[in-house]
């Protein structure tokens, strides 16, 4: 081979890895709930894809996506399923997870009941 066709083959060879690199993006963020408390464990995934991670103890997550359109997923029991679209070039996608409004209402009700009934540890459901 002449050194001319390797000379070719060696910066074919080195766009064909920068494009390659170039197809996909870095997004992080950090979730948190209504009262801004970070949530730590909740679910991040792209829709479509066998993709996901978790936040860490802060609620800061890090995911590798494709450089165009996707849709990330936030899920976390208690609270209402996230689905965020990343437009291309979106790095920071912050969410702040809302409550489960029936898990609110099952929750007043059951604080409702507590507080209906003294507590002792002989007697704790009786009034």
């Amino acid at each position: 081979m002449s050194s001319n066709k390797l000379f070719f083959l060696f910066i074919l060879g080195l766009f064909s890895s920068y494009f390659s690199f170039a197809q996909s993006r870095h997004i992080t963020g950090r979730v948190t709930n209504s009262q801004n408390y970070a949530v730590s464990g909740v679910s991040v995934g792209i829709s479509g894809a066998s993709l996901s991670t978790l936040t860490n103890v802060d609620g800061i997550y890090f995911i590798t996506a494709r450089a165009d359109s996707i849709l990330l997923t936030f899920y976390y029991p208690g609270y209402v399923y996230e689905v965020i679209s990343v437009p291309p070039g979106q790095t920071v996608v912050n969410v702040v997870l809302q409550d489960e409004p029936f898990l609110i209402s099952r929750r007043r009700l059951y604080e409702a009941k507590i507080s209906d009934y003294e507590y002792s540890p002989f007697n704790a459901f009786q009034k």
